[in-house]
């Protein structure tokens, strides 16, 4: 019997990573192919971001409604605020006929990969990762965030390296974004070693 065709494809990686960069690429390359799942988020706007684009912003009461309703595939609470990946921003990707991009942290991913398959989501799993050096230089680069938050979110990224060690399993692919390009190759390759074990057509080589 033939492998599913993949409708998820889950990526994870610490803040300042680059996988905001790396999707919008992707993104841009292979319209046809992919969708972004937009998740709901009850932190404030960051410059340029719009509502629907980046996430859904919402207050925390409408996630908690949300929640309560069992609206959400997972909900993960991080640095103080809501993050959740709805079964409708999945279901309107599906619709359209092309593979979820589902952009989440660990804990996350964690909950997908336990709950997924029982509401017959077919996913795999991608880890970006950078050195923990370059990682501080872009968040203090980007100017967003302040001295607390970068720490957290450095510690954040920590804990993160440690469990992609101690589970190196969890993952399908492990992909380095230290120089963007080469990463960006790199991903259209961990995607296409994915669709090949789904039997699903190579993306075209641009």
């Amino acid at each position: 019997m033939s492998a599913k065709a993949l409708n998820a494809i889950i990526i994870c990686g610490p803040s300042g990573v680059g996988k905001g960069t790396l999707l919008k690429r992707l993104l841009a390359d292979y319209e046809k192919y992919f969708a972004y799942s937009v998740s709901h988020t009850t932190r404030k706007p960051r410059a340029g971001e719009e509502n629907g684009r980046e996430y859904h912003f919402s207050d925390r009461d409408a996630v908690i409604k949300m929640r309560d309703a069992g609206e959400f595939l997972e909900l993960c609470e991080v640095h103080g605020n809501f993050y959740g990946t709805s079964f409708a921003a999945i279901k309107r990707v599906q619709e359209e006929g092309k593979t979820c991009l589902v952009e989440i942290d660990v804990q996350g991913a964690q909950k997908v990969k336990d709950a997924g398959p029982k509401q017959g989501l077919t996913a795999s799993y991608l880890f970006i990762t950078a050195p923990l050096e370059e990682l501080q230089k872009r968040i203090v680069g980007r100017g967003a965030d302040d001295e607390e938050t970068v720490r957290v979110r450095l510690a954040t990224a920590t804990k993160e390296f440690d469990f992609v060690k101690r589970n190196p399993d969890f993952f399908d692919q492990v992909i380095v974004n230290d120089e963007l390009d080469k990463a960006y190759k790199n991903l259209v390759e961990a995607i296409n070693t994915e669709f090949q074990k789904h039997d699903m057509a190579p993306l075209p080589i641009l």
